[in-house]
C-alpha cells in the first residue's frame, strides 16, 4: 500500500474489502461502530498528529489536562484496535 493520511484510513477501513476487521459489517449497528472507529482515528490524526508534526514544539501549546484528554482518546481507540484483526482475503 502506497498511501498515507486520510487515504490510508479510507483504504484500511473500507466497508468493502477492508484491511482491518472489527466485526462482520452486516448490521447497521456494526457498520456504525466500524465507521465510528475509523472516524475517531481520522479525527485524532487531524487534531493531534498533523499539528504536532508540522508545528514547532514551542508553538504547539497543550497543557497537562489537554494532553491527558488526548491520551485518553488514544487509549480508547487502541482498545478497539486490539479487537480488530487483519483481513486475510
Amino acid at each position: 500500500m502506497n498511501s498515507d493520511g486520510n487515504e490510508l484510513f479510507q483504504t484500511a477501513f473500507a466497508t468493502k474489502d477492508p484491511y482491518i476487521i472489527l466485526n462482520m459489517l452486516i448490521t447497521e449497528s456494526e457498520k456504525n461502530e466500524y465507521n465510528g472507529l475509523k472516524e475517531l482515528l481520522i479525527s485524532l490524526f487531524h487534531l493531534v498528529r498533523i499539528p504536532m508534526a508540522h508545528t514547532h514544539k514551542m508553538n504547539w501549546k497543550k497543557d497537562e489536562s489537554e494532553a491527558l484528554d488526548i491520551l485518553t482518546m488514544i487509549s480508547f481507540a487502541h482498545k478497539y484496535l486490539d479487537k480488530c484483526c487483519k483481513n486475510f482475503d
